[in-house]
């Protein structure tokens, strides 16, 4: 038996570009160049959740061939690897699969040569090329969460005619025989997008040709074996579709415009067709579009009037728009300067690990000089002012950008170098907020020290009395601080709880070699108080020996008492020399404990640091009773030994019970193992 011992929701989608000076700012490292090539094109930029990132483009000196790049969590992207053997192979699309594998595909580029895919296993590099099951082009791929691949794309029949082709496998297996989305048409260039949630509802989408002036934008959606009806979700002069997002929550989105006009649909989750559309802007460009659960955000290009004529371009800016999981899209505001000597380009955008929304785009300055810009937007608060992070020349083209879960933004693009030769360039860009971490006073609870005991007058010392009960007084005195020392070290055994750190009180100082922090432009969660868990000691046992008077029953109680000095010393010397992130139970460092603004970037790979330890000084010996003097002089000061003994734990409690801070553990000991998900990185 024991005792106890105790002593976003997106507040109206704040969406709104701060009018204050910026509290955050970009640190852009050198920009290299990866590749040259006659022609770059189609690059694309996939970030993996451990931080790492694949690169994937088209580079022609020849024939067009698929090349990638892999970037290492934390360094450079490594050599350029050609991956396709086929000639014309164009239009990269990457997905990455729950364990890491991550499955490439790409077009041929002519109707009579299959598409390829190849497999990257978790480490390593893209294997040899396989073949999709027939002739076709343009071929575009999504993945569910259980690793289940879904391709589409162009496929072209031995009449002539096209339709879309569709075909499902598991990551790394081959594509079996696809199933035909549409009717056969004529429309060589059809390009179909597809999304897949983590459920493996797929949405195929894509624009044709319908008749000499129209097109027509088509989908169709799978929630189950099969997919359903094919619908019409818009109609007119040179439609195109943008993309099609799943999101986290299940929902799917696709986004199209046509020459000026940009529309929106969203189907529900386990609908079979999409909602009506929804017009986002009368006069827009290009999009880009970013999910994390529960938010979707969109940013497009912003036209404030039509052109005119050949060679008019109209001023432009960039807009951006929130939508809840399941809600109503809010409001659109600017977030860009306005271009008023060439149109923005967007380039892309995402969420990082602590759900900040990065957007990225290149916009003229002057006619003759471009800039790559960011704008980032952190959880629940409005836009901060775009910033420029790298100087773009007139020639640079396409440009892409993503955003990895420690929130660097990577960046690419093709920069024409001459009239024969373009290269690939690259560029990342560092988040550094303009704040301060705020350290401040850790949140504990308060209680105050044990009161001393009280010191008696000279000349009145309390009497005891020299019999077998004040021995046994003493020896239960000592046997109660015995246990209330052993449930402290049980306690300390047992590992640190969230409940027994207090809020805001560890920094940067405080986490093992490899674990990089940052500060962060709003607080990521409120200081929570520590309330440790009690402390539990054990009940007395019910049996009581017999104690006599005599000098073994008081040499037997000074071990009792030196025993408790013992345990106590013991336990202080642990705590004086400082815990470890070893005395911390896994996943218990939470947000909320770190200083106010800190995010975790990164979380390393150093192994975790061992536990302290309470370590029991050897006793000296047992003793000999003979030389023992039985006195009440000696019974007194036993007496005083076990009462201190019992003050000494009672201090020891209230260091427990207030809970610990950083300054109760060695620096540089908490690992990627103490932290909750909550404060990782964005795994």
């Amino acid at each position: 038996m024991r005792r106890k011992w105790t002593g976003l929701l997106l507040g109206a989608l704040a969406l709104g570009i701060c009018s204050a000076t910026a509290v955050a700012g970009f640190s852009p490292l050198p920009v290299e160049t990866l590749h040259t090539a006659r022609v770059v094109s189609s690059v694309t930029l996939t970030p993996e959740p451990d931080g790492r990132a694949v690169l994937a483009w088209t580079g022609q000196n020849g024939d067009p061939t698929v090349m990638t790049s892999q970037k290492p969590a934390g360094g450079p992207f490594g050599i350029p690897k050609v991956v396709s053997t086929t000639p014309n192979a164009q239009r990269p699309s990457l997905v990455r699969g729950p364990d890491g594998t991550m499955l490439l595909a790409y077009s041929t580029a002519t109707s009579t040569v299959p598409d390829e895919f190849s497999i990257r296993p978790p480490t390593g590099d893209f294997g040899a090329p396989q073949k999709l099951p027939t002739g076709e082009r343009f071929v575009n791929v999504g993945i569910d969460a259980a690793g289940n691949v879904t391709a589409v794309w162009k496929g072209f029949r031995a009449s002539g005619l096209d339709y879309v082709a569709s075909s499902t496998t598991r990551i790394g297996d081959p594509f079996p025989a696809p199933a035909a989305l549409t009717p056969d048409f004529d429309d060589n260039f059809i390009q179909p997008r597809v999304a897949v949630t983590p459920t493996g509802a797929t949405a195929a989408v894509w624009e044709r040709e319908d008749g000499a002036t129209d097109s027509v934008i088509e989908a169709r959606i799978r929630t189950g074996a099969t997919y359903g009806p094919l619908q019409v979700l818009d109609r007119g002069p040179n439609m195109s579709v943008d993309s099609v997002t799943a999101t986290p929550g299940g929902e799917l989105i696709a986004v199209w415009h046509d020459d000026y006009e940009l529309k929106l649909a969203v189907a529900a989750p386990g609908a079979s067709a999409f909602g009506e559309p929804i017009v986002l802007d009368a006069l827009a460009g290009g999009t880009t579009v970013a999910t994390r659960p529960g938010l979707t955000a969109i940013a497009w290009a912003h036209l404030d009037r039509r052109a005119t004529g050949e060679g008019d371009t109209p001023p432009t800016s960039v807009r951006a728009a929130l939508r809840p999981a399941g809600g109503a899209l809010a409001p659109p505001v600017t977030i860009s300067e306005t271009s008023t000597t060439g149109r923005i380009v967007l380039a892309g955008s995402g969420f990082d690990g602590m759900d900040t929304l990065l957007v990225a785009w290149s916009r003229h300055t002057t006619v003759d000089s471009r800039s790559l810009e960011i704008a980032r937007r952190p959880a629940g608060g409005p836009f901060e002012p775009a910033e420029s992070v790298t100087a773009l020349d007139t020639d640079d083209s396409s440009p892409v950008a993503t955003v990895l879960p420690s929130g660097n933004v990577l960046a690419a693009w093709s920069r024409s170098i001459s009239d024969t030769q373009q290269t690939l360039r690259t560029l990342e860009v560092r988040q550094v907020p303009n704040v301060q971490v705020t350290g401040a006073t850790p949140l504990c609870v308060a209680i105050p020290d044990p009161k001393p005991a009280p010191r008696p007058q000279q000349g009145q010392a309390p009497d005891v009395g020299l019999t077998a009960e004040q021995l046994g007084i003493n020896q239960r005195i000592g046997q109660a601080a015995i246990r209330r020392l052993n449930a402290i070290r049980e306690w300390l055994d047992a590992g640190l709880t969230t409940r027994d750190l207090c809020g805001g009180a560890f920094g940067p100082t405080s986490f093992q070699a490899g674990i990089t922090t940052a500060p962060f432009a709003v607080s990521l969660a409120a200081p929570v108080r520590a309330n440790p868990r009690p402390i539990e000691v054990a009940k007395p046992s019910g049996k009581r020996r017999k104690i006599t008077l005599s000098k073994r029953q008081l040499l037997i109680n000074q071990r009792v008492y030196q025993s408790a000095v013992r345990r106590a010393n013991a336990i202080q010397a642990r705590l004086d020399a400082g815990l470890t992130g070893g005395d911390i139970r896994d996943g218990a460092v939470t947000q909320d404990k770190l200083f106010d603004r800190l995010r975790v970037t990164a979380l390393g790979s150093a192994a975790p640091v061992p536990a302290s330890k309470t370590i029991l000084a050897t006793p000296a010996g047992r003793g000999d009773a003979s030389a023992v003097v039985l006195s009440k002089k000696q019974v007194r000061t036993n007496q005083r030994v076990a009462q201190a003994a019992v003050r000494r734990a009672n201090q020891l409690q209230v260091i427990l019970l207030r809970g610990f801070q950083a300054s109760q553990f060695q620096p540089g000991t908490i690992g990627r193992n103490d932290l909750a998900p909550g404060a990782q990185p964005g795994l």
